[in-house]
């Protein structure tokens, strides 16, 4: 099983799709930071989770990251 999702001590972040654009996947990851969940990444296109922030009214600095450190994991599926 994946140390993020059994251990919720494990300090690396977990990467999220938001799904059907036309869902509620990236509304919900929005709120979610703004309520200070802070242990995501969100694959997704900036320029429209900007736009979807602002919509909301939510003051999100919204960061391009491209590439993530992952560390080994032992653990086994």
């Amino acid at each position: 099983m994946n140390e993020a999702l059994s251990n919720p001590g494990h300090k690396g972040p977990i990467v999220l799709t938001p799904g059907d654009p036309a869902g509620i996947g990236a509304e919900i990851s929005l709120k979610a930071f703004a309520a200070g969940v802070r242990d995501f990444v969100l694959m997704e296109d900036p320029e429209r989770i900007k736009a979807l922030a602002s919509k909301l009214g939510l003051d999100i600095a919204i960061h391009l990251v491209d590439r993530l450190q992952v560390s080994p994991s032992s653990d086994k599926d």
